[in-house]
């Protein structure tokens, strides 16, 4: 319920639900056009409504930042990736959780005023909690290089985060003027409160992860293909299959109707591999994939894991059948591509049509 309660997000979209049931059951009997919708969209122009939105966008996400950076969870092992390049070491190490215990454990800045706020103060005993290895690709990790040698790992951490709010807001801005030209900026301030108040949004700011500049990525490359520019594109999937694997997904949409597009992402992909090859230690590739092998065999199995892979793999295990994550892995990709290949066949003949 906690995180309920924090997100002003559902505060206001359930304010607005009882605001639009009370309009209809008041006009049941009336003449008068009940018009919800309507409704809705003028009261996200009121500025009351839209300060609240925002103070509280602004308050929820600047209590997860503060919280991240006290206690950076998942950043840690991006910065212990990054420190081991600078090093000339393995980003994958084997004492991964004694390496993040002791990123955690340097001089923080204002800990005594943190530590005594009732609120912060849970996050300090969770400090040695990192995690057991380092799961992210190492294009991620080099990426990571530059705000941790500038400000370190806390001061990296909020650099990452803010730089990640940033590429939202911008991300938000370029959807709403391709889609809805000339859009008022109470609505659009409405909008942007509704998506930094969302809980869930906030969370991932704490957590610094690379999913923002996934989707900035992502939206880049829709604008580019909406320009005409099949061939630039393709760049942006490209880089994001190398922070993240399934945005290659993508690679077979471009297969089936951007074949340009699809040849500069496969460029990309060889070009930044083979950066990443040049500047790491030799075999960082294979540790990659076999540490994302023994934490895949780990946590594909867990009840929390919802994705296909551990629905599948739960399922087996109700019925008491063997089952290999790997072999589980691979056949939810496979069975995800060929969805979208039968999606996207239908779909394109009648674009085609048009």
């Amino acid at each position: 319920m906690r995180p309920l309660l924090l997100s002003t997000t559902f505060l206001i979209l359930l304010t607005l639900c009882l605001v639009f049931l009370w309009g209809k059951l008041s006009r049941r009997n009336s003449f008068a056009p009940a018009n919800g919708w309507d409704q809705l969209w003028k009261l996200l122009a009121d500025r009351r409504l839209i300060a609240f939105l925002v103070l509280g966008a602004c308050f929820n996400v600047s209590l997860r930042l503060v919280t991240g950076y006290i206690n950076p969870r998942d950043y840690v092992q991006d910065a212990v990736a990054a420190r081991q390049f600078l090093r000339h070491e393995s980003l994958y190490p084997a004492d991964m959780p004694a390496k993040g215990a002791a990123e955690v454990a340097a001089p923080m800045a204002g800990r005594q005023w943190l530590e005594s706020n009732p609120i912060l103060r849970p996050e300090f005993s969770m400090l040695a909690i990192t995690a057991p290895a380092n799961a992210h690709p190492p294009f991620l990790g080099l990426l990571s290089v530059p705000a941790l040698a500038a400000f370190g790992l806390r001061g990296g951490f909020l650099a990452t985060s803010i730089l990640s709010a940033v590429l939202l807001c911008l991300s938000l801005i370029l959807i709403v003027r391709e889609l809805f030209p000339s859009p008022s900026t109470a609505r659009f301030l409405a909008i942007l409160g509704l998506t930094f108040g969302w809980h869930s949004v906030s969370s991932l700011l704490r957590s610094a992860q690379p999913a923002v500049l996934l989707l900035f990525l992502i939206l880049l490359s829709w604008l580019l293909l909406r320009r005409g520019r099949p061939w630039a594109a393709g760049i942006p999937i490209g880089i994001a299959a190398c922070i993240q694997a399934f945005p290659a997904l993508l690679l077979l949409y471009f297969a089936l109707r951007y074949w340009r597009s699809l040849l500069s992402a496969l460029a990309t992909v060889a070009a930044i591999s083979l950066t990443v090859w040049a500047c790491t230690i030799p075999g960082t590739f294979p540790q990659w994939l076999a540490t994302v092998d023994q934490i895949s065999r780990d946590f594909i199995p867990t009840r929390p894991n919802l994705s296909l892979a551990g629905l599948v793999a739960g399922f087996a295990r109700s019925l008491h059948l063997p089952f290999d994550a790997k072999l589980i892995g691979l056949l939810s990709m496979a069975l995800v591509a060929a969805i979208l290949s039968l999606w996207l066949k239908p779909w394109l003949r009648i674009q085609q049509s048009i």
